[in-house]
């Protein structure tokens, strides 16, 4: 193996380095011992290009090319930019090396690319090497393979302004002028366009139109006709320029913007067109149906039938177009043997990518298969205008191919899958912009599966973004993808479910922009929204999750508890309802929920003692504060005389005003778990505050003193009932869903059995009491009492009577019925429940199963 390689090395000559000078200078091909350590090498290894590279770099051409001859692979690649040994030579000018490379490795490493798509050609053309460039020609280098930018070498040799280069790659009998993605065309000419001014770049226009590239005018910038001194609305079919020799022999290049101005000038003698370039650029996939240019193709049609549609490539892709078709008018049976061709071509792109074992959106391979099939729909969509009733097998056929392709898409990180969804984003946007109009009279189906496609991958290039960090495209990206996703024509509800998931998705997307930018309002709406429309879709998205956690925590640091506890409330509960779920992500949402959940109840207890810290110090002495932990509700016992003058009527206005303040008795008051959570809490408790306090007598300096001028008598409140004897004061029974002072417990006093019940009603030092709570009947670890009835025998008659059952948390219960009903307020019944008996749990559990 590789490594034994470097081991014996490093034992001979301590170091490769050393190795490789000790082989300069004694180079023997036949020496036994480096055969042998050359025999035992993994030549297939990636790691056999260092010694490739170190060989290229030695300046010795004897050494590379016995490694070369002995089996080492030069196509293998180093990181971080994926060179291999031929990308560095042409890189670094070591041409020697580069001869050696293509006399003695395969013919396909000419058109190996980069991590960036750059092949050998591209590198030299980047160089400027003439030589080089024509070297890489004649062994077959592809001309028109673009990089991850759609920048071909041509492209290359005209941003580099350098029209020597330029007239050779054009000249070239495969070249085509215009890339395969036609975007970067427009991207091309901008950049072109904000160069400074020099006589190289006009030169390099002119051989650029020459050959065609203005055959597509709508990718051609604004400053690029300013440039010609022409507007957008003087462009009647293309863009070409000619050349025209006067009378006086001199030479004029003219500039040709409609099809009839051509054909006058074709066929005269003093006028040259760069005909057979302009061919080739013609037969670009995406030009020569164009209806437009009709009779430019019969006007070519000796030309075009001797010439081969160019073999255009985007990217990392080695995707090949149809044989080349005799551009004429075609039969209805020539239409259809086309059209089953297309649709043999995306079916069989289709399986190939379903038969990949390891689906992976950056090979090379599978982004060939992509473009190949997106290729094969717009020329079936193209081909479907002059046939009846096939739009709907395309629809068929692509919504196959989409479905097999998003799921792999959407399982790769949106960085690594930005150049597929670039090209899909640009084909399918490229066939809408052609056909939308016919689909929507035609078939909706096919125009809603474009439509939900190009949402679903302008999502994913959305959150490309966001990774890089580019918030401003990314939110733009959004809000346009949303619009985009607006403009389908639902019409099932399955349609509408993958509607709402491409929006949830966008909306997390703007969500983190929103985060980002410190809008906590917008993120937080945004967020319950994605969140309600992905548990609807059913649909496992990540970022919201981590936004929605992220963004609860920011909200409770603001004191904004009650948004950040409904937030993580929506989240729990979108994650609860998750069913559909790979192995993985359901191991990540079962860790998630109790995180969560945790998440939730700190914050719940955080804000509750804050609450009781800003209430104790704000009513200070004029009430005493205590608090039920496990429920967390507060009472609160108010120790001045409310029935001062001057306090009454302010006193109970404050509570008739304030529904938050449940009174139990008359200075007795409860305060409700959800006021806690309201924007004016605070607010609320300092005017509460300042009722107590603006008008106590300042004479009166302690409440005994006030009882004593007063000459009132503190009693004990027994709510009409007769309190059985050795038995607790009577506190009430509280309950959202019952009246206030309806239903009331006691319990036997100074019992040893009853004294882990104590806890409920009082305090340890029994200087006040507060109510029960009453709790539901399956109410997990909360503590109260559970109300029901119960079948009881009576002197031998059975009937049901009131029952309650006491919970806290030890490992007794306390029951007891209603032994004293008596009339009420307003007619209401008013019940005792008397607590007698007391029991472990398990005898509960077993009653139950009874």
């Amino acid at each position: 193996m590789f490594e034994k390689l470097l081991s014996t090395l490093k034992k001979r000559y301590r170091n490769p380095t050393i190795a490789l000078k000790v082989i300069k200078t004694s180079f023997n091909a036949n020496d036994p011992q480096l055969k042998q350590i050359i025999a035992e090498a993994d030549k297939q290894s990636a790691l056999s290009a260092d010694v490739l590279f170190a060989a290229a770099n030695s300046g010795y051409p004897a050494i590379l090319t016995y490694l070369l001859r002995t089996g080492f692979n030069a196509t293998k690649t180093l990181p971080p930019w994926g060179h291999n040994v031929l990308h560095h030579c042409v890189s670094n000018g070591l041409n020697e090396m580069v001869e050696i490379i293509l006399h003695n490795a395969p013919l396909e490493i000419l058109h190996a690319q980069t991590r960036e798509g750059a092949t050998p050609l591209f590198l030299a053309t980047q160089k400027g090497d003439i030589n080089l460039v024509k070297k890489l020609l004649a062994l077959g280098a592809s001309v028109n393979t673009s990089d991850i930018h759609g920048l071909t070498p041509i492209g290359l040799a005209l941003v580099s302004m350098n029209p020597v280069l330029l007239s050779l790659l054009l000249a070239h009998p495969t070249s085509c002028a215009i890339p395969a993605d036609l975007p970067a065309l427009n991207r091309l000419l901008w950049s072109i366009s904000q160069q400074k001014p020099n006589a190289n770049r006009i030169r390099c226009l002119n051989l650029f139109f020459a050959a065609g590239a203005g055959l597509a005018p709508d990718y051609i910038p604004d400053e690029i006709l300013a440039l010609y001194s022409i507007k957008r609305s003087d462009i009647k079919d293309f863009l070409l320029i000619g050349q025209e020799t006067l009378s006086s022999g001199e030479t004029k290049k003219r500039i040709i913007v409609s099809q009839e101005n051509f054909a006058n000038h074709y066929h005269q003698s003093e006028w040259h067109f760069e005909t057979e370039q302009i061919v080739r650029t013609f037969l670009h996939p995406k030009l020569h149906a164009e209806p437009l240019l009709l009779s430019l193709r019969d006007l070519l049609a000796t030309e075009i039938a001797g010439t081969s549609i160019p073999q255009v490539t985007f990217s990392l892709a080695k995707a090949q177009f149809e044989p080349p078709y005799v551009l004429k008018q075609l039969s209805f049976e020539e239409l259809e043997h086309r059209f089953q061709s297309e649709l043999t071509l995306l079916d069989n792109a289709t399986h190939s990518i379903m038969s990949m074992p390891q689906q992976d959106p950056t090979d090379t391979r599978f982004m060939a298969l992509t473009i190949c099939a997106l290729q094969s729909t717009h020329e079936l969509v193209s081909l479907s205008q002059f046939m009846r009733s096939t739009y709907q097998t395309v629809f068929q056929r692509f919504n196959i191919f989409i479905s097999v392709l998003m799921p792999t898409i959407q399982k790769t990180a949106p960085l690594d899958a930005l150049p597929i969804l670039n090209i899909l984003d640009e084909e399918i946007a490229w066939i809408l912009k052609l056909h939308a109009d016919n689909f929507k009279v035609s078939d909706q189906n096919l125009y809603n599966s474009l439509i939900d496609a190009r949402a679903l991958v302008c999502a994913r290039i959305t959150r490309a973004y966001l990774a890089m960090g580019q918030h401003d495209v990314a939110i733009n990206l959004a809000l346009e993808t949303m619009a985009l996703n607006d403009q389908m024509l639902i019409d099932n509800t399955a349609l509408q479910a993958s509607a709402d998931v491409t929006k949830a998705m966008c909306l997390a997307s703007a969500t983190e922009v929103y985060i980002a930018q410190g809008w906590m309002n917008k993120a937080h709406k945004q967020t319950v929204q994605a969140l309600q429309l992905l548990r609807q879709g059913g649909l496992y998205e990540e970022l919201s999750i981590q936004q929605a956690e992220y963004l609860a925590k920011l909200l409770a640091t603001n004191n904004r508890i009650g948004s950040a506890l409904a937030l993580l409330t929506h989240a729990i509960d979108y994650l609860q309802s998750l069913f559909l779920l790979t192995q993985e992500q359901a191991l990540v949402v079962a860790a998630k929920i109790p995180e969560l959940k945790k998440l939730h109840a700190d914050i719940t207890q955080m804000h509750f003692f804050d609450c009781v810290d800003f209430i104790k110090k704000e009513l200070g002495p004029t009430c005493d504060v205590n608090t039920n932990d496990d429920t967390n509700e507060i009472y609160l016992t108010v120790n001045i005389p409310i029935f001062v003058p001057h306090l009454q009527t302010p006193y109970f206005d404050f509570l008739e005003n304030n529904a938050h303040f449940q009174q139990i008795t008359t200075t007795q008051l409860m305060i409700n778990q959800s006021a806690l959570y309201l924007k004016a809490f605070r607010s609320t408790i300092t005017a509460f505050a300042n009722v107590l306090t603006m008008t106590v007598p300042t004479s009166i300096d302690t409440m005994a003193g006030l009882i004593a001028k007063l000459e009132l008598t503190p009693h004990e409140e027994t709510y009409g009932f007769e309190k059985p004897l050795g038995f607790t004061p009577i506190v009430p029974i509280t309950s959202r869903r019952l009246p206030n002072e309806t239903l009331f417990i006691t319990m036997p006093e100074d019992s040893e059995a009853f004294a882990p019940f104590y806890k409920l009603i009082r305090n340890t030092d029994k200087s006040v009491y507060f109510p029960v709570a009453a709790i539901a009947e399956k109410g997990l670890n909360q503590h109260g009492i559970k109300l029901g009835t119960k079948t009881v025998s009576e002197f031998g008659v059975m009937q049901k009577v009131a029952y309650g059952r006491l919970k806290t948390g030890e490992t007794e219960r306390a029951t007891g019925i209603a032994e004293q009903t008596i009339p009420g307020k307003d007619g209401k019944v008013r019940k005792l429940y008397v607590m007698r008996e007391v029991y472990p749990k398990k005898k509960e559990q077993r009653r139950r199963y009874q």
